[in-house]
């Protein structure tokens, strides 16, 4: 788990409190906003002008920074590879962090991950630019570490395959219990990680840093709220009390609005201004007006 309390860095990035606490993290913001120096910060690539970022309780500027960073491993967005083939690429991670080679099995497995179907003997020269981050997303998993910061580990591939390699990645890091931390400007991305996870999204504009605790409702987390409803039609219906319809009308009636309301919230954090918000208030308001007058209309 990282804190962040009062960290600047230079003239880009300004963060008065974050806490990324979560198993998975996705951090958005339009380009230039400080995402990637954030992930930077996190490992001490980069080093904080001032403020204190924690980790685990214990300010990271206390740690060695190599063995921090073997504990805290970051994936940059230019896919880095080493002279070689395939499997000397996998292996060198290994090697660097301290670890005892991995089989060729379990490199083979560790491709499959990733949705990179080649031989470990292939040379690396030969992958496009999408394999090559295929591959050094694998490399990195490979190094079992406690957190992964990954810049933007998407953006050389197609919309198949980036849902195929998030998934995994998502999957392995949660299986394990690791923390995943991301930067991404997909919005597929940061939305199905969003419907199934529930996910600290920490948005970043101008420098400044913001959390916005997001969990999304699934047909699951509906179904589960309904069930109440019928419960709650049972206990009328054994009690004599004749209000079924009332009852339905009013949850379908709530369900639309809150629905409705979800949409626009979203869409006035994602493009914030006076005028939205004014109009999102006149909204609730004509909402909760015209509540008030169906009530007063049946009493």
């Amino acid at each position: 788990m990282f804190e962040l309390n009062n960290v600047t860095f230079k003239h880009i990035l300004h963060i008065q409190h974050v806490c990324l606490d979560r198993c998975v993290t996705c951090i958005i913001g339009p380009s230039g906003s400080g995402k990637t120096t954030m992930l930077r910060l996190l490992n001490r690539l980069n080093e904080a002008e001032q403020g204190t970022i924690l980790y685990n309780g214990e300010d990271i500027q206390k740690l060695n920074p190599m063995e921090l960073r073997r504990r805290v491993v970051m994936l940059g967005q230019t896919p880095v590879i080493y002279p070689g083939d395939i499997e000397e690429n996998l292996q060198i991670g290994l090697r660097l962090s301290g670890r005892l080679p991995a089989t060729k099995q379990k490199l083979k497995e560790y491709l499959e991950k990733v949705d990179l179907h080649k031989e470990l003997q292939e040379s690396c020269e030969r992958l496009s630019g999408g394999e090559k981050q295929r591959l050094c997303l694998a490399r990195v998993m490979l190094m079992d570490a406690e957190v992964y910061l990954v810049d933007e580990p998407s953006s050389a591939l197609d919309k198949e395959t980036e849902s195929f390699v998030i998934e995994n990645l998502v999957h392995f890091v949660t299986e394990r219990k690791r923390q995943l931390i991301m930067v991404t400007h997909s919005a597929e991305v940061s939305a199905s990680i969003r419907r199934v996870f529930c996910v600290l999204k920490t948005v970043i504009r101008g420098g400044m840093c913001m959390n916005d605790s997001v969990m999304d409702l699934s047909i699951v987390n509906l179904a589960i709220a309904y069930i109440f409803v019928l419960l709650l039609l049972i206990i009328f219906r054994a009690r004599g009390i004749r209000r079924e319809n009332m009852i339905l009308i009013a949850t379908t009636r709530m369900t639309v609005q809150l629905t409705i309301m979800g949409y626009i919230l979203l869409y006035v954090f994602k493009n914030p201004s006076w005028w939205l918000t004014l109009l999102m208030l006149l909204i609730m308001l004509g909402f909760a007006i015209y509540n008030a007058a169906k009530e007063s209309a049946m009493i």
